[in-house]
């Protein structure tokens, strides 16, 4: 089945590109998150080439969103065995997930950090909880910002950014770093 890749929130369409076969990086589900419309194309145009599912969104607020209703319309949980597959009551209650059979609403969410109405560090912290709360495996979280000081480094980490990217960030910087998140 062909990769499939959003263009925008909840529009889907396939992607192929001359490139794909000669693409060493699996596939992955990125939500990419910036206020900048051309930012934000050239990121889209990265992922068709590469054949990457993707969801856009335009500010914080929107990329919480966007994470929350994803896992819901995606869910990808193990199902747990039944009562009948079970030997008891007890060790159907018993069944714990190991972190690695986890859900997971994206693989990777490229997060910029300055952006209206909720900045991407507060995005972040809601992702972050929001993952906690529901026992969901971390997605990874890389900034893709114009702030380069260590100060806004150390709080992008501190609201739980997994690595600092400052722009403009080289798309094959990208793929590298996407073989090492794979």
């Amino acid at each position: 089945m062909p990769a499939r890749a959003a263009s925008a929130v909840g529009d889907s369409r396939p992607s192929s590109s001359p490139t794909d076969a000669a693409n060493p990086t699996r596939p992955f589900t990125i939500l990419m998150v910036d206020d900048n419309r051309i930012n934000l194309q050239l990121l889209v145009t990265y992922m068709n080439r590469n054949r990457h599912t993707y969801e856009t969104a335009t500010n914080g607020l929107e990329a919480v969103e966007t994470y929350k209703s994803h896992l819901l319309s995606h869910p990808q949980s193990p199902r747990p065995p039944s009562p009948s597959d079970a030997s008891s009551a007890a060790a159907f209650e018993s069944v714990v997930v190991s972190p690695s059979e986890r859900p997971k609403a994206f693989d990777v969410v490229l997060m910029d950090i300055s952006m209206p109405i909720m900045d991407g560090l507060e995005a972040t912290r809601n992702i972050r909880q929001y993952e906690r709360e529901r026992g969901l495996k971390p997605s990874t979280v890389i900034a893709l910002t114009g702030l380069a000081s260590a100060t806004a480094q150390q709080e992008a980490f501190s609201s739980g950014i997994d690595l600092f990217l400052t722009k403009p960030v080289r798309l094959k910087e990208l793929t590298k770093i996407l073989e090492r998140v794979g």
